[in-house]
């Protein structure tokens, strides 16, 4: 036996190279027209998700996740739905519901909760 040596360029390895890869032959199959932006984040402050890419021709836009290897397919399903669903920002639920005078007074004094949610008086 004979001993052998390689070397490696320094830094971190990159571990999504093959995922690189897809995204790189997806985009050049586009047409011309078509603009493709790589980790775009979802609209909602604070989330780390990000979609892979996103297609856009100026007046639609889609969104493209590159899998290169699926070992859990209904997780991955799981994961696509909640970006879908998260995709157009967080909004509360739409609903009629009684409040009380209380509450309406209390939320006339409180400030907002970037201001630290506290009660205001003049």
């Amino acid at each position: 036996m004979a001993p052998s040596l390689k070397l490696y360029p320094a830094g971190p390895r990159i571990r999504d190279a093959p995922q690189l890869a897809l995204l790189g032959r997806f985009e050049a199959l586009l047409a011309p027209s078509l603009q493709m932006r790589r980790e775009v984040t979802l609209p909602i402050a604070g989330d780390q998700r990000a979609w892979d890419a996103r297609v856009t021709d100026g007046r639609r836009s889609a969104s493209v996740e590159g899998e290169t290897k699926i070992g859990d397919a209904q997780a991955l399903e799981r994961r696509l739905a909640l970006k879908i669903r998260d995709e157009e920002g967080w909004a509360p639920a739409q609903r009629d519901r009684p409040v009380s005078a209380a509450l309406r007074a209390y939320a006339a004094l409180a400030l907002s909760a970037d201001r630290g949610a506290a009660r205001h008086v003049d």
